[in-house]
């Protein structure tokens, strides 16, 4: 069981309230995972990415003791499959965390980065990823809203137009620009709040 809000919303609710009971049994609130995913009671993933970055870093590690025994194909094989596959699984639900859950997110990078690069553990992390093509963990995130929002746009995604429309309002650059704004979960109306904008 999990109650979601902000700090100001969850800090009124006494304990009593936090608490369901069935039958004899008492559930309390926790953080639970779906699909794989660990949510917390805010929504911030700091849990998640905490979770990420420990089984990344315990793969990385059995990874390094590899090096010698494997060519640089199959280190950057293994490097793929095991690491950077979890950093970008369901990544775009990272879009709203803060700074410190995506700077632990992208030491895990710097890291895989450096031992295919077989660099120090001190040295700076960026040339390595630009010698490896491989974009930030920030810019994975927004790449990964970009391109499916183009695929909901160009019917090669599920529609989504209870969620989020595109903005038809020609005063506004929004419209030129392609833009899409999301509608409040809680309005039935056809009146939306804007909560964010995609652009394509």
């Amino acid at each position: 069981m999990i109650w979601l809000g902000t700090c100001q919303q969850l800090a009124k609710l006494s304990e009593a309230d936090k608490t369901l009971h069935i039958d004899n049994t008492v559930l309390k609130p926790s953080t639970v995972r779906d699909l794989g995913v660990l949510l917390d009671e805010h929504l911030s993933m700091d849990a998640n990415a905490r979770q990420c970055a420990k089984t990344c870093f315990f793969h990385l590690r059995q990874i390094r003791q590899l090096r010698r025994h494997v060519d640089y194909e199959t280190l950057y094989t293994l490097v793929l499959a095991l690491v950077l596959s979890r950093l970008d699984y369901c990544n775009s639900l990272f879009s709203s965390s803060s700074k410190s859950t995506i700077k632990r997110l992208q030491r895990v990078q710097d890291a895989a980065a450096r031992l295919l690069c077989n660099a120090a553990p001190r040295e700076h992390a960026s040339p390595l990823l630009k010698q490896l093509q491989w974009l930030p963990v920030s810019s994975r995130i927004q790449y990964k809203l970009y391109a499916i929002m183009f695929d909901v746009q160009h019917g090669g995604a599920p529609d989504i137009t209870n969620l989020c429309v595109p903005c038809q309002d020609s005063r506004l650059r929004s419209a030129a620009r392609s833009n899409f704004h999301s509608r409040s979960s809680w309005h039935q109306s056809q009146t939306y709040r804007t909560t964010g904008v995609f652009s394509v």
